[in-house]
């Protein structure tokens, strides 16, 4: 995700018992997990004050769109929207990914309904771990100085694709695998220096890391900050990227610490 540079506003965040904040999710053949998912994050942003849903489902061909349904039914303010196969027009899944998210960007920056909305969470909905809990949540707000909080996780941090940090990992992990390996580095050895060995464990009491990029499954955004951004799938000469990453534009982008 690009954002054009240039601080956000400075006032201070709202206490989430104050807030409404809106939960941005794709749905892809996730019907098993989708109705325990939403459920566990229903759990998790108890502590708003207003919480509404804005979920984007293409390409499914399970019962995603049957359970969806009843969700809608049974969840006040459960907006989805369905846009149909798009596999066939948009092959690559980054540049896929990127389309369903900004449509519901899109939506929040233009809907009447949105316009209020104090916080956009964006989360992977292929399925959580089962952790994450209102304390958790409710640990981003123990500081005030974030555009956008980011997840942790216990165990090895995975998702090095979308993180950005000038010496932990400065560059896209995947692009510097297909260099070595283009030069006759062996695979294993060229995964392990570019991918594995950057997936480190964060200690639980370890303070909050000020990063130019991460997601690590779900993201709070300030309203403000996500709104003046973009999704983009794709390199310039037309290589995936990962769709979660915001390039070195916002000012205050933190990863969470454990929660």
């Amino acid at each position: 995700m690009t954002q054009p540079a240039g601080p956000t506003s400075a006032a201070r965040h709202k206490a989430p018992a104050a807030s409404s904040i809106v939960v941005v999710g794709n749905v892809r053949n996730c019907g098993t997990w989708i109705a325990e998912t939403i459920s566990e994050l229903e759990r998790a942003l108890s502590v708003f004050r207003r919480v509404q849903w804005l979920i984007i489902e293409s390409d499914s061909d399970d019962d995603s769109r049957k359970q969806l349904a009843a969700l809608a039914q049974r969840i006040e303010q459960f907006d989805v929207r369905h846009l149909g196969t798009l596999r066939e027009r948009i092959p690559l899944r980054t540049e896929r990914l990127a389309f369903c998210r900004n449509s519901s960007l899109n939506e929040i920056k233009h809907a009447e309904r949105y316009r209020d909305v104090d916080y956009v969470l964006v989360v992977d909905l292929d399925g959580l771990t089962g952790r994450l809990t209102a304390a958790g949540i409710a640990s981003c707000w123990d500081r005030d100085d974030w555009d956008v909080c980011t997840a942790n996780q216990r165990g090895p941090y995975y998702d090095i694709w979308t993180l950005r940090h000038p010496f932990w990992s400065p560059n896209d992990c995947w692009q510097q695998y297909r260099v070595m390996t283009a030069l006759g580095i062996a695979k294993s050895e060229a995964e392990s220096s570019a991918v594995y060995s950057r997936m480190v464990t964060i200690p639980e009491d370890a303070g909050w890391i000020e990063v130019e990029s991460a997601f690590g499954g779900l993201a709070i955004y300030r309203r403000e900050a996500i709104v003046r951004g973009a999704y983009h799938g794709l390199s310039s000469d037309g290589e995936e990227v990962s769709p979660g990453a915001a390039r070195a534009r916002l000012p205050h982008f933190h990863q969470s610490p454990p929660g």
